[in-house]
């Protein structure tokens, strides 16, 4: 049985891929978490996984124990043998999580004791700067508070000044974005597994030889992948009039207000755009100062970049 994870960075196509590519594709058994549509069901929800995780924590030296309560609560038909089974989640590399795989972990040793079980992990990557920017502004409305600051400059001076607290919010969220560190995480964790890391320019770019390569790891049918993303386009962060439209805090509290997430999907794209227009804050792009925040997160992550290059092949710039 072929089960493969997808560790999909925010802002790297991973919406592009889990709403559209895996869902659809007839050589693909999805399994979740995301859901992006009320019709559709997801097999396995994020809430699954993290209860397998407490399960493992507390009982990691006890298989038998811990696979006696996977018994209970994983459903093997839910996975298909002749189909790739696909779980896909940015929770793995986002920076409130970056280093907690013990769910899947335990999911994977409970399936190695049901099937004649191959593994495979893949995630796309794409320059720091470019990626955090884009997190940054996408969840202005939460990040400012998180990180106490008040903008992505500030951020960015800090960074310069070598003002970040061991173990602190912005430590961790910087960490996350440390590709070096990601890529021995996932080896030491998933020994077994054969791992493939995707850039995100070619996705931009070159997209046919993208969804090429993504269809040979995955062993699908890669006519059917390319005439699937087509007419699909990333969920690229928003510019108007030389300005970054940017969450504000009253989307983010109502993003994450439980009923609206229920009947969201009952509103009016165009409608939902309007208020979001309305309600958005927006930052006049400066385009030296955007010079200057590239070059000093270039240099932050100069030396473990290089260190990740000479493992995999790999060019980030």
């Amino acid at each position: 049985m072929q089960l493969i994870y997808h560790f999909g960075y925010p802002r790297t196509g991973t919406t592009l891929l889990q709403k559209n590519l895996f869902r659809f594709h007839s050589n693909i058994n999805y399994l979740g978490p995301k859901s992006y549509d009320e019709n559709f069901k997801v097999l396995i929800n994020q809430k699954e996984i993290d209860e397998l995780e407490k399960i493992y924590l507390k009982n990691k030296n006890n298989k038998l124990f811990y696979f006696k309560n996977l018994n209970k609560k994983m459903n093997l038909d839910l996975f298909s043998t002749n189909k790739i089974n696909i779980f896909s989640s940015e929770k793995y590399l986002f920076y409130s999580r970056y280093k907690r795989y013990e769910g899947l972990i335990a999911l994977t040793d409970f399936l190695k004791e049901k099937f004649d079980l191959k593994i495979k992990i893949f995630y796309t990557i794409r320059p720091q700067y470019e990626l955090i920017e884009s997190i940054y502004h996408h969840s202005h409305g939460f990040l400012k508070n998180f990180l106490n600051v008040s903008s992505l400059n500030d951020l960015v001076r800090k960074i310069e000044l070598n003002q970040i607290e061991d173990h602190s919010n912005i430590y961790h969220f910087l960490k996350a974005y440390d590709f070096n560190f990601t890529f021995e995480e996932i080896k030491s964790k998933f020994k077994d597994a054969h791992i493939k890391i995707f850039n995100f320019k070619d996705l931009k770019n070159q997209k046919d030889k993208f969804v090429e390569d993504l269809s040979i790891f995955l062993n699908i049918d890669s006519n059917e992948a390319k005439l699937i993303l087509k007419k699909k386009k990333d969920n690229q962060s928003k510019i108007l009039n030389n300005k970054r439209i940017l969450q504000s805090n009253i989307q983010r509290i109502i993003s994450n207000n439980n009923y609206y997430k229920s009947i969201k999907f009952l509103i009016p794209s165009k409608f939902k755009k309007i208020v979001n227009n309305l309600l958005a804050n927006k930052s006049e792009i400066k385009y030296d100062e955007e010079k200057h925040m590239r070059s000093v997160i270039e240099n932050f992550y100069l030396k473990s970049n290089k260190e990740f290059s000479n493992k995999t092949g790999i060019k980030i710039y």
